[in-house]
């Protein structure tokens, strides 16, 4: 009896990329093959950048589409990684207020320095001990200021 193929896809969005990885294991066997493959860049909006969140989520569901299509019910899963530093903001019903903020838009510019002088010195690391960078520990929010995303 030929052991049951399974596939296990994964979405993996990068700062200049995306793809839809699939990983397919029969048993004994582990291959890699990709899915789909889509360009990935911010969009500058109001002078601020930000990911063209519409976009991605229509490439990503055509990638998943075209994975489904070539492996059907082999599929047993989906996982997604992606920069886990950016962020949108939610009104109070939970939809967006504007396009997730990118991590290279000049907002978080000397925001090291200004979170230091409000929130008191800067520290090598951060309780989840990483480097404290302009990324983390809530700074891009802290230095947001009037400046709201666009609609």
């Amino acid at each position: 009896m030929k052991p049951e193929r399974k596939t296990f896809l994964a979405v993996d969005l990068g700062a200049s990329g995306g793809r839809v990885m699939a990983i397919h294991f029969d048993g004994k066997r582990i291959e890699i093959e990709e899915a789909a493959r889509f360009a990935n860049s911010g969009v500058e909006i109001d002078g601020g950048w930000h990911w063209d969140f519409e976009r991605l989520f229509s490439e990503i569901k055509k990638g998943l589409a075209t994975a489904a299509t070539r492996f059907g019910k082999d599929i047993v899963s989906i996982a997604v990684d992606t920069w886990g530093v950016d962020y949108v903001l939610l009104d109070s019903a939970g939809k967006p207020l504007g396009l997730p903020w990118m991590y290279r838009d000049s907002r978080t510019d000397g925001l090291m320095d200004s979170a230091a002088r409000t929130f008191g010195a800067k520290r090598d690391l951060g309780a989840n001990r990483h480097p404290a960078d302009v990324f983390q520990h809530g700074l891009p929010t802290h230095g947001r200021g009037p400046r709201q995303p666009p609609h």
